[in-house]
């Protein structure tokens, strides 16, 4: 089930698309506090 290539390219994109919106909402949330404490 999991030697399936489509299952394996979709857990992968998905896993890469929830990492990157992950690090960028992480940064933003860091910008957002240093432009607040200024």
């Amino acid at each position: 089930m999991l030697r399936n290539p489509e299952i394996v390219v979709l857990i992968g994109l998905f896993g890469l698309s929830t990492a990157f919106g992950a690090t960028l909402f992480f940064l933003r949330t860091i910008n957002f506090h240093k432009f607040s404490r200024k």
